[in-house]
């Protein structure tokens, strides 16, 4: 069985130890969304509406470090504003095509990682998927 472990860093005394985040394989394929922390949500893009799950399996002290499971079905969105953030996706099911307004074309299936940088622009194109995120968006602190 395949199990990834993302380190968990959370600020607190001596009482609060960091402990790793396990997100088991089976469950990764599985019934991960039946976790009670899960939130099902409408996801609207250029295609319609359809039904996300999203599991934030952490998030860090600061607020700048996020990581989860997220699956949707069928969407499609045009990024013509900045990618507001850094984010790794590893896709586990589905995968996307990523249309760089430069004309760059990344297909991503799964089995693949691919990093979204802060800043990217173009088209999002899926027929459906199931990913883990990493998602980095540190805001910069006011003097």
């Amino acid at each position: 069985m395949v199990a990834i472990v993302l380190a968990m860093c959370v600020a607190g005394g001596a009482s609060a130890a960091p402990q790793p985040v396990l997100l088991k394989g089976a469950a990764l394929q599985g019934d991960i969304f039946s976790d009670p922390r899960a939130e099902t949500l409408p996801e609207a893009s250029e295609t319609g509406t359809v039904t996300a799950n999203d599991l934030v399996a952490h998030e860090s002290a600061d607020g700048c470090l996020q990581t989860g499971v997220y699956q949707t079905g069928r969407n499609r969105f045009t990024s013509s504003d900045p990618y507001p953030h850094d984010e790794f996706m590893y896709f586990l099911q589905g995968g996307v095509t990523l249309s760089s307004t430069d004309g760059t074309v990344t297909e991503v299936k799964a089995g693949d990682g691919v990093l979204l940088p802060k800043g990217w622009t173009g088209v999002w194109d899926s027929q459906g998927y199931r990913k883990i995120y990493v998602i980095y968006d540190c805001k910069p602190k006011a003097p």
